[in-house]
C-alpha cells in the first residue's frame, strides 16, 4: 500500500487517497492506509464498506475503523492523517442499514463517535437523486437528504455526467458546473467531488447513446467488460486523452 500511495503522488500529484469500498473487514487495512499516508505525507479518507446493502457487514467495517482510532499506536496520529470518514459510498442509494430513517439515525451516532476523535464524518453519495436525497422536483432536499445533511460535516458528492445522464463529453464540464451550483445552493456544506468518471462499458445501462465514446468501445467487441484486457485499458486511455480527464 505504501508503494501505491507513493506512485499516485509521483505520477499525478495525489495528496489525498479515498478508500473506495474497502471490503476487508479487519482493522489492518485502515492501519496500513494510515501508515502509508504518514510515510508519503498524504491524507486518507476512511470509508465504511456498505456491501451494497446486502448484509450488516457495515457494522464490522465500522468497528474496524473504531478499533484503529481507539488504538494507542494510531489514535494520536489519526486526526492529522485521516481527512474524514465516510459512512459508506452511496449508502442511501444501496439501502445500507435500511437506507432511510434508520440509516440517518445511525449516521448521527457514527458522526458523534468520529467527531470525538477530532475527525469530520459524513457520506459519499449522489446528493441530487430526485425523491431520495433531494425533493421530488429536485429543487431542494427530501426527508432523507435533510436528515443526512443534519448529521454530516461535509458533502462528498458524486457528480457523474457519463452515468447520471447521456451527453457527449463536450458537455460534461458544463454538467459538472451546474451540479456544483446545485450542491452549493441546496446542500450548503463543505464539498468535495468524490466520484465523477464512471460508466465505461457500452452495455452497463448508463449513457449508452454516446457515439463519441461508444464508437471507440465498439472496437472492443467482447472485451469491454474484461478488466484484464489490454485493449480495454488502451481505449480508456484514448478516451481520457480526448476528454483531457484522468481515467
Amino acid at each position: 500500500m505504501n508503494a501505491d500511495f507513493a506512485q499516485m503522488k509521483r505520477d499525478f500529484g495525489a495528496s489525498i487517497v479515498r478508500m473506495y469500498y474497502p471490503i476487508c473487514l479487519k482493522a489492518s487495512v485502515f492501519e496500513n492506509a494510515l501508515k502509508a499516508g504518514v510515510a508519503n505525507d498524504m491524507a486518507v479518507i476512511f470509508q465504511v464498506w456498505t456491501d451494497f446493502g446486502e448484509s450488516d457487514d457495515w457494522k464490522k467495517s465500522q468497528q474496524a475503523i473504531y478499533n484503529v482510532l481507539d488504538s494507542t499506536e494510531f489514535g494520536s496520529i489519526a486526526p492529522y492523517v485521516v481527512h474524514s470518514v465516510d459512512f459508506g459510498s452511496e449508502p442511501v442509494t444501496d439501502y445500507m442499514d435500511g437506507g432511510r430513517q434508520q440509516f440517518v439515525t445511525d449516521l448521527g451516532l457514527f458522526k458523534k463517535k468520529i467527531n470525538s476523535y477530532g475527525i469530520p464524518a459524513g457520506i459519499s453519495e449522489v446528493w441530487d437523486q430526485p425523491g431520495i436525497m433531494s425533493s421530488g422536483d429536485g429543487k431542494g432536499l427530501g426527508p432523507t437528504g435533510t436528515g443526512v445533511k443534519a448529521n454530516s460535516d461535509y458533502c462528498h458528492a458524486h457528480i457523474m455526467p457519463y452515468y447520471q445522464t447521456d451527453i457527449p463529453f463536450s458537455q460534461a464540464w458544463s454538467y459538472i458546473q451546474k451540479q456544483l451550483e446545485w450542491v452549493k445552493g441546496v446542500v450548503q456544506l463543505p464539498t468535495m467531488i468524490t466520484e465523477t468518471q464512471w460508466a465505461w462499458g457500452r452495455n452497463d445501462g448508463h449513457a449508452v447513446n454516446r457515439p463519441d465514446l461508444s464508437s471507440a468501445l465498439i472496437e472492443l467487441k467482447g472485451d469491454e467488460n474484461d478488466e484484464s484486457s489490454p485493449r480495454l485499458w488502451q481505449v480508456r486511455s484514448e478516451i481520457a486523452k480526448n476528454t483531457r480527464w484522468l481515467a
